[in-house]
């Protein structure tokens, strides 16, 4: 039986704030989803039920309280470890949404760091579990209500706010949220505002093909301008920051999914297989065919 992601596509009650704000928010009750991704920014939070979520290979238990931070393409799925249903929130929005202004920076240098150096999930503590599960009612209110004063920017506060909370579970007290983040990203200002906004653009586009010029003709700043951003803030090259997002998603797809070799590499961005092969060694060390061999993630029963 062939197992690949579904793609999702934008979901239909996807509400259009303003020019830069899109989001919906459901309260769902879930026994299985299939294995899928999408393009746009996910959280999550369970009020009741146990099971299982997959995100990019590696399981995690779901229960009252676990908060989910997805990114664009991160690959996941869900099923119940009972006959009840899981009840969670789920928020999706536009990821550019926090690259827009300096006061964001932080934030959203977070952000690009889940799934990787930050949990994708994370427990939320009891005293902690009205409050998140508050901000979503009052999200949903505020989207499902008639339009009124300062609307976006009320809902945009809380959505950070849940977003803030997420973090400090995911990461523990400030001080360690801090490390993570490059030191010279923290007072920069609006100079760096628009190198996040290209690392928000690459996180939902990096499968297609583009290069550093044509980022630069779309973003108006000069290619070793966006080169020299690369090196400074994030200590790769354009190319190997790309590279990396992609073969990071190819490896999720080897240990969750029946797809090819070929396939993958074709879905995650790469023009030839042997492109692919050479780069996928080097930051594995291992063939992709060695890796999809070593990993004891199999995909979920029942997925079609």
């Amino acid at each position: 039986m062939r197992i690949s992601p579904i793609y999702q596509e934008a979901p239909h009650h996807l509400r259009r704030i303003d020019e830069h704000f899109h989001i919906s928010l459901t309260r769902n009750e879930v026994i299985r989803t299939p294995l899928h991704h999408h393009e746009f920014v996910e959280l999550a939070f369970v009020t009741d039920g146990d099971g299982v979520e997959t995100v990019n290979g590696i399981d995690h238990r779901l229960r009252q309280g676990t908060a989910t931070f997805l990114l664009p393409h991160h690959i996941h799925q869900i099923h119940s470890t009972s006959n009840a249903p899981i009840r969670k929130y789920c928020c999706m929005f536009n990821l550019d949404l926090f690259s827009r202004s300096a006061e964001d920076a932080e934030l959203f240098a977070m952000l690009l760091q889940v799934g990787t150096t930050i949990p994708s999930w994370a427990d939320i503590g009891p005293g902690q579990i009205n409050r998140i599960q508050m901000l979503f009612e009052h999200m949903k209110e505020e989207l499902h209500g008639p339009a009124a004063i300062g609307q976006p920017l009320l809902i945009r506060a809380k959505l950070t706010e849940a977003l803030l909370l997420f973090m400090r579970a995911a990461c523990g007290d400030g001080r360690q949220i801090q490390e993570r983040i490059p030191p010279a990203d923290r007072n920069d200002g609006l100079i760096q505002t628009t190198f996040w906004s290209i690392l928000g653009y690459i996180r939902v586009h990096y499968h297609e093909p583009f290069t550093l010029r044509e980022l630069a003709e779309r973003f108006h700043m000069s290619a070793p301008h966006i080169s020299r951003s690369f090196k400074r803030h994030l200590g790769y090259s354009f190319m190997d920051y790309v590279h990396l997002l992609r073969t990071n998603n190819a490896a999720s797809l080897l240990s969750t999914t029946t797809m090819s070799v070929t396939d993958i590499a074709v879905s995650v961005g790469f023009d030839s297989l042997r492109t692919f092969s050479r780069v996928f060694r080097e930051i594995y060390r291992q063939t992709p065919s060695e890796y999809r061999k070593a990993s004891h993630i199999k995909p979920m029963e029942g997925v079609e």
